[in-house]
């Protein structure tokens, strides 16, 4: 996924080699021990009800989704939230260890979530749907 084109980033994510929790990077199965249970950690946001109040406080941005849709007005508000979801779960499993980018690790996340029902969309801002929601999400588990 990281290397999958997408608007005005025609080589994909400019991270990619670049962050150190960005590939190339370790794989899951080299960071945590697959024998042990693994969880999924995810939390949802409602980013087609962000939008929608994007759009009646910005009429300015009419007809124009991908503004209000823009992951840089929501992102910190969903990640924030996300946050607090996984220190919970730390209070709870203080000895697991919690990685927030699985698809670094090789993770399918979209297949991932499918195994859960979440059905995950991509390009989401090509039509506003007040009721669209998005997801943050983590994977937790026993380090080798």
């Amino acid at each position: 996924m990281c290397r999958f084109p997408y608007h005005n980033h025609p080589k994909g994510c400019p991270n990619y080699g670049k962050r150190k929790d960005c590939p190339p990077c370790e794989r899951v199965d080299e960071l945590f021990d697959l024998t042990m249970p693994m969880w999924v950690i995810y939390t949802e946001f409602a980013v087609g009800a962000f939008a929608e109040r994007m759009r009646v406080n910005h009429p300015e941005w009419a007809h124009t989704p991908r503004q209000w849709y823009n992951c840089i007005r929501w992102q910190g508000t969903a990640r924030k939230q996300h946050k607090a979801d996984v220190l919970e779960f730390q209070e709870i499993f203080p000895t697991l260890h919690v990685d927030t980018n699985p698809e670094a690790l090789g993770i399918n996340v979209t297949e991932m979530m499918r195994q859960v029902a979440i059905d995950l969309e991509w390009n989401y801002h090509e039509d506003h749907d007040p009721n669209r929601k998005t997801y943050r999400v983590s994977i937790a588990g026993t380090l080798n």
